[in-house]
């Protein structure tokens, strides 16, 4: 087994100058940052900025107790400990160099190097989320609109409302303390310093490049003189179809999906390396963010902590004592996070998801959704069967029934959506799941290796986190599912079997088009979108009679009297607004702009 970092060195890989430097009385610090591997600098920039995510939500969680909401001090302390966490691993590991003062400056310089990069993925994320204008039904109904509230001071534990826009609009039952928040929570941070609120866009950005660095760290331990393979699988990987979907837009689908393949592979680095305690910190609190990321991780938490003990029981039995404090830990991080939504929700309805979830049935959850139902299959059995016919259908809302696997639909792809419940995992995924098949069969009957069996297992969790979920055949809930494809591609990478071979070919090329298929839709789809709204917005602030009127137009009013997002875009467009009389309505004879999201703009034409 390779170490991930050895008493002689804190590189990944097994170069054999790095032991012979670091046996030199007297160690050149710039020399020595030259010669980091690539591997070991990507799983420190990725776990920083995991680290951050998961502390600023921590510490907020706490701060909401003592009744003090998003605030930039957060943001302080938050990069202050994610920026000391690098700094004391590698003054601990670089014990070979003798002076404390050069392991300081080593360290010092290494974490600043780490931040350095940080900042500049966060600043190219922002970039990239602010470039569109997110038009998805959820985002605009509460995932944006959380993120405002947070800035305006909702408090979710003690239950102050926000004030937003001085009360002009009134925050009804919007749900919120009833829903997991971390990463509409991350989001007002984002909000908050950049003033966009379409910015919030890009913590989907950066979950991606932390997930990248993670994953390729991950991978070069299973392909050590073939890193370009492992830099192959983690593009693969990263590039989830619900991601790339959702990239554009403020759901959280995408953020779950990459989050997942990151605590998968901090768990396969803490089996194959031996930076035991820095990669447990780091599962610790991405654990932790997912638990409040999305109802789901409560099944999906319990299922990663069951591979974590499986594989170390089985491949590195002297760290199986850590696992009970890796459970109290957790447990402990989870109370004090999860007070809303879970135990609210418990102590009012008797189930952590709230009365929603408590009173419905699988079965009948899938034929309300969808249509599908079957009366001759069990009630459990109902939507794990619609889940396999959903790799053989179209994207869409409800489920209309298969297509041929060997046919590629370009109106399939281009009609996909964020939102889609039936195979959201592209054009190609019926095909790609045949061939995965195909090579798993090959590959249980001739599993060799240690690295194969570690990744097999990974496989069998994966799958078990998708088919246990009572809505699995709803895409963007079960994101993660891609991930068995691509893992069963790193496999046969493994194996030098020549059918073994042309299956590794077959999905690289097949998961290689889809991703470029999703890809140029989603973004050429974003691109048009957002050149629409703009488009509306400049007609509106050249032609409209300021100040314009606004009318709620969202279908049952629970969230909010009017969509605060449309008013924040007018503000930041520098367009005037006001809100319709409640009892007379808009003025007739005008202009009625639909637009907007459950909004109407009401405007006359701008006098000569």
């Amino acid at each position: 087994m390779t170490n991930h970092f050895n008493r002689h060195k804190i590189n990944i890989g097994n170069i054999s100058t790095y032991n012979k430097i670091f046996f030199k009385k007297k160690e050149n610090v710039f020399d020595f940052l030259k010669k980091i591997d690539f591997a070991d600098l990507f799983l420190y920039t990725g776990t920083t900025l995991l680290n951050f995510f998961a502390l600023l939500f921590i510490f907020t969680q706490i701060f909401f107790y003592c009744n003090i909401t998003v605030n930039y001090f957060t943001i302080i302390i938050s990069f202050i400990c994610s920026f000391l966490v690098p700094f004391l691993s590698i003054f601990y590991r670089s014990t070979h160099i003798i002076s404390k003062t050069e392991r300081i400056k080593l360290s010092l310089l290494y974490a600043a190097k780490i931040i350095s990069i940080c900042a500049i993925l966060i600043i190219i994320s922002i970039m990239l989320g602010s470039a569109f204008i997110d038009d998805g039904y959820d985002s605009n109904a509460y995932h944006k609109p959380y993120s405002l509230f947070f800035i305006h001071g909702w408090n979710p534990i003690t239950g102050s409302t926000p004030d937003v826009f001085g009360g002009k609009i009134i925050v009804g039952d919007h749900k919120g303390n009833t829903y997991p928040k971390a990463v509409e929570l991350i989001a007002s941070y984002i909000y908050l310093c950049t003033k966009s609120l379409e910015s919030v866009k890009a913590v989907n950005f950066i979950i991606f490049f932390a997930s990248l660095t993670i994953t390729y760290s991950a991978f070069s331990l299973f392909f050590l003189k073939r890193k370009y393979i492992a830099l192959i699988i983690s593009i693969l990987a990263v590039s989830n179809p619900i991601w790339l979907m959702q990239s554009t837009q403020f759901y959280n689908d995408g953020f779950v999906s990459e989050l997942f393949l990151i605590l998968i592979s901090l768990i396969l680095l803490f089996i194959k390396g031996n930076a035991q305690k820095y990669t447990l910190l780091s599962l610790l609190l991405g654990l932790t963010l997912l638990l409040s990321s999305k109802g789901s991780a409560l099944l999906f938490v319990p299922i990663l902590i069951t591979l974590l003990g499986t594989l170390t029981y089985l491949y590195k039995k002297e760290s199986f004592r850590y696992f009970p404090a890796i459970l109290l830990i957790l447990g402990f991080l989870f109370c004090i996070t999860a007070y809303s939504p879970y135990i609210s929700n418990y102590i009012t309805t008797k189930s952590p998801l709230g009365s929603e979830f408590s009173k419905t049935t699988p079965e009948s959850y899938t034929k309300e959704y969808t249509g599908f139902s079957n009366d001759n299959l069990p009630g459990w059995m109902v939507p794990r069967a619609l889940f396999l016919l959903s790799l053989f259908s179209s994207p869409s809302q409800s489920y209309t029934g298969l297509n041929n696997p060997f046919e590629v639909s370009l109106a399939d792809t281009f009609s996909m959506t964020g939102e889609d419940k039936i195979n959201g995992f592209g054009p190609l995924i019926g095909l790609i799941t045949l061939i995965t098949v195909i090579g798993l069969l090959f590959i249980i009957r001739t599993i060799q290796s240690e690295d194969e069996r570690i990744l097999l297992i990974s496989i069998f969790f994966i799958f078990l986190s998708v088919i246990l979920h009572t809505a699995c055949w709803w895409a963007r809930m079960v994101p993660q599912f891609y991930l068995i494809p691509v893992f069963v591609l790193a496999i046969t990478l493994l194996k030098k079997s020549s059918v073994i071979k042309v299956i590794s070919a077959l999905l690289v090329i097949l998961l290689l088009i889809n991703m470029i298929l999703i890809s140029y839709h989603s973004y050429t789809r974003a691109s048009y979108i957002t050149d629409h709204y703009e488009d509306a917005f400049s007609h509106i602030k050249s032609n409209a009679a300021l100040p314009v009127g606004l009318k709620n137009t969202f279908p049952d009013n629970s969230f909010n009297l009017v969509s605060p997002v449309s008013a924040v875009l007018l503000d930041e467009k520098g367009i005037p607004w006001e809100l319709c009389d409640p009892k007379n309505g808009c003025p007739e004879g005008g202009y009625r702009n639909s637009l907007l999201f459950f909004t109407d703009v009401y405007y006359y034409p701008k006098s000569n």
